[in-house]
């Protein structure tokens, strides 16, 4: 009985496993976004303006200590940034 147990054990599959390990890690990664920045970026979202587009025009608005980058406006752009994180976190 126990070398079934073990058995079990090897065999065991960590596919789905890693997958959801993944997208937790991806929860974890945190953003420095202030409520001002996620503002403005969510009005140059309104004018159909993409990341480089943002950047250019809305660039000397947003926070000079810790500007947005890329990542942070493309993840306010698709919605998985809603509110202020990072050092704004309230």
């Amino acid at each position: 009985m126990a070398l079934t147990e073990s058995d079990s054990k090897n065999k065991k599959s960590y596919g789905n496993d890693r997958e959801t390990l993944k997208v937790k890690a991806k929860r974890v990664l945190v953003a420095d976004l202030s409520a001002n920045d996620i503002k403005l970026i969510n009005r140059g979202k309104k004018h159909g303006l993409n990341v480089s587009e943002i950047k250019e025009t809305l660039g000397a608005s947003f926070n000079k200590e810790a500007p947005p980058a890329d990542a942070e406006i493309k993840g306010v752009l698709e919605g998985t940034i809603k509110k202020p994180t990072g050092i704004f976190k309230k």
